[in-house]
């Protein structure tokens, strides 16, 4: 997907990620998100999709390697 804008804030401490104001827009589709990222990779944040005239929060989990994002 060719995104026209995608912007966000990282910060990186002690093996630890943090992804904060992650915006992400691609014609109809308008995204913001906050993602961890521990050192042992396990994966922890929430992600709002907007298409169109449908909104879903979806919540990130699961490893860097095996993420998995539930409603």
């Amino acid at each position: 997907t060719v995104f026209s804008e995608l912007t966000g804030q990282g910060l990186y401490d002690k093996g630890a990620v943090q992804l904060r104001n992650i915006a992400i827009a691609a014609g109809a589709l308008n995204a913001g998100a906050g993602v961890e990222i521990a050192p042992d990779g396990a994966l922890s944040g929430r992600v709002i999709v907007d298409l169109k005239s449908a909104r879903a929060t979806l919540t990130l989990g699961g490893k860097l390697k095996e993420p998995a994002l539930r409603r």
